[in-house]
């Protein structure tokens, strides 16, 4: 009776640790937490990550040397960024411009929009996407759901928004990324993510030692 017990409370410690996230190294500047390890493509200047599942779509695009550096202290940051949001948009998708936001990344000034598109199986229709400048490049970060979602959208949105962290020296040990081409692009791993693993593992020793010790009738 006990070790089924045990073997229950494993099973529920599994399922409530299972979820794992990964901390992805964007460059020199940034690191920022996906739900799971994502696809990541470098061309053109243009480094992009991103990741799908159930809740929604997340993805970082770089896009090195946007602005000239001679350029930037006479630049309208506000201007170029909601310049960049509609450059960026598909008109097949038609979406309308629901809210935009100012927000902060320490002394970092971005805008946040948010946008509904038509509905369309292929794509999500909710969709928040941050834009900021930093070193001359250009960040843009989306998270994109359906609207079978939208009570939650706000939530993943602000998790995935707020995981963004500005890097400091010798701060995360980081290993080999999905672009093992490139050295300056890696993908950290947040180890307690992972300590369902060991929950398991110390649970089967239990239900071990138990059955092992268990007195013979």
């Amino acid at each position: 009776m006990i070790y089924r017990i045990l073997i229950t409370f494993c099973l529920i410690y599994c399922l409530q640790q299972g979820y794992s996230t990964i901390t992805v190294k964007l460059d020199n500047n940034f690191n920022l937490v996906f739900p799971n390890e994502p696809n990541a493509l470098d061309t053109l200047g243009q480094r992009i990550y991103d990741y799908s599942d159930e809740t929604g779509y997340y993805a970082c695009i770089i896009q090195a040397g946007s602005v000239p550096p001679d350029k930037m202290a006479d630049l309208d940051v506000d201007k170029f960024l909601q310049s960049m949001y509609e450059r960026l948009q598909d008109p097949a998708h038609q979406c309308q411009s629901i809210k935009q936001s100012p927000f902060t990344i320490g002394a970092i000034r971005g805008i946040e929009f948010l946008s509904r598109c038509k509905e369309d199986p292929d794509f999500p229709d909710i969709r928040y996407k941050r834009l900021f400048l930093y070193k001359s490049n250009l960040y843009v970060i989306d998270y994109w759901t359906y609207k079978s979602q939208a009570s939650v959208a706000e939530q993943h949105k602000n998790t995935f928004f707020g995981s963004i962290q500005e890097l400091q020296p010798d701060r995360t040990a980081f290993i080999p990324s999905a672009l093992p081409q490139s050295k300056s692009h890696q993908v950290a791993i947040d180890w307690s993510s992972y300590t369902w693993i060991l929950g398991l593992v110390a649970g089967i020793g239990v239900v071990f030692l138990f059955l092992r010790n268990k007195p013979k009738k």
